[in-house]
């Protein structure tokens, strides 16, 4: 009878169990205190036989580390979506594994995982992108408005970004992978800026292959421009004619690799004949050999790239 009620006991406590809220980070959504749907979402997530989009890492998430950064409905309505991080320290970096899950109403649920690789205490401060429905998540708490450009029109213009729920946009850049193929759109790189109580902040969110061949890395890099991370759109649009240079050359495609993945990307700006010089230095928050450098020099709205410095 003893050996009855402990197995039912942990029966009980395995049909119940889900992450508790980030500590780490502000934790968002109508639905974080909704038992039943966080119960749902993590086991669906630690279901061996569940289907997976992207990286989930090769193991099952572990419950003491896991946390649930946001719970509920895209624009009020919808299906749940629920965002469960599983932060892992390594000397200084941190290895940040981001799961997504989507909970219908009747069937399967839909999971998407990231991994990230970043310094330690840096998990969240640049947002990250949800890998299943491509939203943009706010790290800052006291984070307001996004304006987007894209590289649908070569980052031309900024513009509103969608309001999906307490921090999370729509960037217009990232496809939905829960719909169908021929709906989902394209992955571009975009520039995302945000507004904070220390000023406009501003991050890159490249396009970048994954070897084994599935959806691509969609990392975020802040920006810095002439000493500053304090950036409005009047300085971005000074080097944003550089950023398809940038974004399609293969060595900084490379230089973003799933190792530690950079912290900023050091822009300085200087006057030029006939334009602008710009140069753009990847910068991993410690010394590092070899980290390419970009050299670009902007005239009439084009940019045309120069010898690396």
């Amino acid at each position: 009878m003893a050996a009855g009620s402990v197995a039912a006991v942990d029966a009980w406590r395995a049909a119940t169990a889900h992450p508790r809220p980030c500590e780490f980070a502000e934790p968002r959504g109508e639905l974080l205190s909704h038992g039943d749907t966080l119960t749902r979402a993590w086991a669906a997530l630690t279901d061996p036989g569940a289907e997976t989009i992207g990286d989930i890492g090769g193991s099952r998430f572990v419950l003491s580390r896991s946390c649930v950064l946001f719970a509920g409905r895209f624009s009020g309505t919808g299906e749940p979506h629920v965002v469960i991080v599983e932060p892992t320290i390594d000397g200084y970096h941190e290895l940040l594994r981001v799961a997504e899950v989507r909970l219908p109403e009747s069937g399967a649920a839909l999971r998407a995982g990231a991994a990230h690789s970043r310094l330690l205490a840096s998990e969240l401060d640049r947002g990250v992108v949800l890998p299943l429905s491509g939203r943009f998540l706010v790290g800052d708490e006291d984070a307001g408005a996004a304006r987007v450009a894209t590289g649908h029109d070569g980052f031309r213009g900024f513009a509103d970004a969608t309001v999906e729920a307490d921090g999370v946009v729509e960037l217009g850049a990232v496809p939905d992978r829960a719909l169908a193929p021929s709906a989902q759109g394209d992955d571009v790189a975009a520039v995302v800026v945000v507004t904070t109580a220390q000023g406009p902040r501003a991050a890159l969110v490249p396009v970048v292959p994954v070897p084994e061949g599935g959806p691509p890395s969609r990392p975020t890099v802040t920006l810095a421009v002439d000493g500053t991370a304090t950036i409005d759109e009047a300085t971005l649009h000074v080097v944003a004619p550089v950023l398809p240079l940038l974004t399609a050359d293969p060595r900084f495609l490379a230089a973003l690799d799933r190792v530690v993945q950079p912290t900023s990307l050091l822009v300085t700006t200087a006057a030029a004949a006939g334009g602008v010089r710009v140069e753009v230095t990847i910068s991993y928050g410690f010394t590092r050999p070899a980290v390419p450098a970009f050299a670009y020099l902007v005239r009439d709205g084009a940019a045309e790239s120069l010898p690396s410095p």
